[in-house]
């Protein structure tokens, strides 16, 4: 009787073994009134049997109600450690795909330039240097020359412009790794209270609420074009993910990062300006 496991307590009860002590003692009444000794059939060693499954799975039924708040304790943290930390790798890849998105014309200009380039140079140089006697006029030389200054100026307009757009990209992102620029940005689209449930579309959806508030010239997306900020709310999502400014809520999704719903975890009130213009 001393050996018997958990496992066997529970069947001989006949329940399953994550079954509460409410189910434990409902079991344990049922078997009784068939093995009790005041019974007919009953028998001694058989309730004495039952009473010691009925004790150890009690024991087991209270111990695991005891861990479970240990287990939840400890697991939370570590669990919005994970989040934010996939959020962070999340809003660098989309960091990566806005970059690439946004200089995929300056790229294919700087191509065309760089191969129109070489043709006009392939050009002048058979003209004035390989084939002396077969070359056209100096009109002509004179004017694939200037072209082909024309489209290098043109490629290195490109890389420029290339260049430039990757600059602003990475700025607009490295300032959203600042709590308080990215709760303003947050603050411009999201009206809510603190505990507020936020869907993903609220955020990155066209017609998202709150619109765009004018940028001063310091404003470093003051100089992009209008849909950069529309573009980059994907971005904007995963860095409030990663400050823990929301928080996915579970169920909603497959995967927390892709969760359909959120929960807001601060007062983005005081980071709106029309607050500040109300409060005396």
């Amino acid at each position: 009787m001393d050996d018997m496991t958990v496992e066997q307590a529970f069947a001989e009860l006949g329940i399953p073994q994550d079954a509460d002590e409410e189910a434990i003692t409902a079991a344990y009444h049922t078997r009784t009134r068939d093995l009790h000794p005041d019974v007919a059939d009953g028998s001694n060693a058989e309730q004495a049997r039952l009473n010691r499954a009925a004790e150890i799975a009690r024991e087991h039924a209270k111990l695991t109600r005891s861990l479970v708040p240990v287990a939840t304790a400890v697991m939370q943290p570590l669990y919005a450690q994970l989040v934010r930390q996939e959020a962070a790798s999340r809003a660098d890849g989309i960091q990566r795909a806005v970059v690439a998105r946004r200089t995929r014309p300056f790229v294919q200009m700087r191509l065309i330039s760089l191969l129109m380039t070489a043709t006009t140079g392939a050009f002048t140089l058979v003209n004035k240097e390989i084939l002396p006697t077969l070359s056209t006029s100096a009109a002509t030389t004179r004017m694939a020359t200037l072209m082909t200054v024309a489209m290098g100026l043109m490629a290195g307009v490109g890389h420029l412009l290339v260049e430039m757009t990757k600059t602003r990209v990475e700025a607009y992102s490295d300032r959203l790794r600042d709590k308080r620029f990215c709760g303003r940005e947050l603050a411009r689209i999201v009206r809510k209270e603190v505990g507020s449930t936020v869907s993903e579309e609220e955020i990155t959806g066209e017609a998202s609420s709150g619109g765009q508030r004018s940028s001063s010239s310091a404003d470093v997306v003051s100089v992009l074009s209008p849909g950069f900020r529309s573009e980059t709310r994907p971005l904007l999502l995963s860095r409030a993910v990663e400050h823990g400014f929301l928080v996915p809520i579970e169920g909603t999704s497959s995967s927390p990062l892709e969760a359909a719903t959120y929960k807001l975890t601060i007062d983005l009130r005081p980071l709106q300006p029309e607050w500040h213009e109300r409060t005396p």
